[in-house]
């Protein structure tokens, strides 16, 4: 702006710029070398931060296609760029195989990312190993993997997808820089340390722009036995001017999170028989939780549950983002349908103190498994546990709920709760009837030592109303979540 306005500024206003482009490129330059860890004559690389074409061009490709998890919108300036460049492309053949793909197969989530870190890059898109029915990921199959790249190749010439990136390049390496601080913080030798092993390669760290707040950490194992894994990490805060910045508090314990699963996944892969009774029996009685996540069998909770019970040991060793973070992460797993999180700390924390007979964590699978089965047995005793620790909501002071006759001059409802809660913030939703149901709500404050919510109103006469509360700030002062509740009532005429 300056240099439209202020001409006589222009030569000092320059010399800056160069200083500043220069020591940008230096900056860059250094950023983009991979960190190194040594541990124990194990050797890992951790690279740099970067946005993946791959990763973007599926994610856009399954967004396209119709994918829930690939249409989020907290990137909208970025949204708005891929619609208005690749809209008119929806009806072509890559977009179309791809909605079959994951109305047929259930081709989605984790499974696209592990497709782009199976191919090359642009243009070739040749398969890095060759396709199997089980590589990149089971819900391919060989036969439709090689299909897709053969689509994918057209799709990027016919899309002129070279044009989009370059265009995009600026938007890219902004988000590079700024999660470098997050990237600056984990600490890689600590894999070495709780799982006894590193991978014969590399930790990759992808972000993925249009990924809103979805996480994957697929990996791949080349022919020579290197392995790369992955963390393909979503972008779901962004700053006024929609610049995405990533707090550590809020994406180092994902980062952790998705390497995480190079180390457990194929554990339970390599030993399903030992697991699939009790990880059966238990998924029955906490799928509502689970799919709500996206876990639709037995195997991917267990996986899950392990995974964040590491997350938690890694926490509980770092003080980088405070040290109520594990005993938080704790209680947000427990809220996510995991009951036996506590458990699952305490075990692995056994295995930790005993790295004489367990060396790595393979080698205590067998403790794990009969972990498991007796999780199996004890399942309503946890969840009636936990359930009975979870605040509830026993009365509305205005009305009954689902009353049809509510005096729409009420301006206050007061509804009280079996807890005290914590008394910091709210969290309200909509009903199942959707924002149409959802009341003009103004100030929402806490009475009777916080064992009642009241929230401001403001209702019209014959009118339906619906809106839900929810756990996620209506806590205890040690975490427990309230109970979600469904507030419906209709107005009087």
């Amino acid at each position: 702006m300056g240099l439209f306005y202020f001409p006589n500024h222009i030569f000092v206003f320059m010399k800056k710029a160069i200083s500043i482009i220069f020591y940008l490129i230096v900056f860059l330059s250094l950023a983009a070398e991979p960190k190194v860890f040594a541990m124990d004559g194990d050797t890992a690389l951790l690279s740099a931060p970067k946005v993946d074409r791959r990763v973007e061009l599926l994610s856009i490709v399954f967004r396209l296609a119709g994918s829930r998890e690939y249409n989020t919108e907290e990137n909208k300036n970025y949204v708005g760029d891929i619609h208005r460049h690749f809209d008119k492309y929806k009806n072509h053949p890559l977009i179309v195989f791809a909605k079959e793909l994951a109305d047929s197969n259930g081709v989605g989530y984790d499974a696209i990312a592990a497709m782009a870190i199976h191919i090359e890059q642009a243009p070739s898109f040749k398969p890095l190993v060759p396709f199997s029915d089980s590589v990149p990921e089971s819900r391919w199959g060989r036969d439709d993997a090689n299909k897709f790249v053969s689509l994918l190749q057209k799709f990027y010439v016919d899309a002129e997808c070279e044009k989009f990136f370059k265009e995009e390049e600026n938007k890219y390496k902004i988000a590079e820089e700024k999660f470098r601080s997050v990237y600056d913080k984990l600490d890689l030798s600590w894999y070495k340390k709780f799982y006894g092993k590193l991978p014969d390669g590399k930790f990759n760290i992808v972000i993925g722009l249009g990924n809103g707040g979805n996480n994957y950490g697929p990996k791949i194992i080349y022919p020579n036995g290197k392995e790369e894994v992955y963390a393909v990490m979503g972008s779901w805060s962004f700053d006024s001017l929609g610049q995405p910045f990533y707090d550590i508090k809020n994406y180092l314990p994902i980062l952790i999170h998705e390497f995480n699963h190079s180390f457990v996944n194929y554990l339970i892969d390599k030993n399903k028989k030992m697991f699939e009774e009790a990880g059966s029996a238990i998924y029955i009685r906490v799928s509502a939780k689970m799919r709500v996540q996206a876990y639709s069998n037995w195997k991917t909770m267990i996986c899950e549950a392990i995974v964040r019970a590491a997350v938690i040991k890694y926490l509980k060793s770092h003080d980088t983002i405070g040290g109520k973070q594990a005993d938080k992460e704790t209680m947000d797993e427990l809220s996510n349908g995991f009951v036996w999180m506590k458990e699952q700390v305490a075990l692995l924390d056994k295995y930790e103190s005993n790295r004489q007979k367990y060396p790595t964590l393979e080698n205590f699978v067998p403790e794990l498994a009969s972990f498991y089965g007796n999780m199996a047995k004890n399942i309503d005793v946890l969840l009636d546990g936990y359930n009975n620790q979870c605040p509830k909501v026993v009365s509305i002071d205005q009305f009954k709920n689902s009353a049809t006759d509510v005096d729409p001059k009420i301006t206050l409802i007061k509804i009280k709760v079996d807890k005290a809660l914590r008394g910091k913030g709210y969290s309200i939703g909509y009903g199942k009837k959707g924002k149409e149901t959802y009341p003009t709500i103004g100030t929402i404050t806490y009475s009777d030592n916080n064992k009642a919510i009241e929230i401001q109103v403001s209702l019209k006469p014959d009118t339906e109303y619906q809106f839900t509360l929810l756990g996620l700030s209506f806590k205890t002062p040690d975490g427990y979540p309230l109970q979600q509740y469904e507030v419906d009532f209709r107005t009087a005429k």
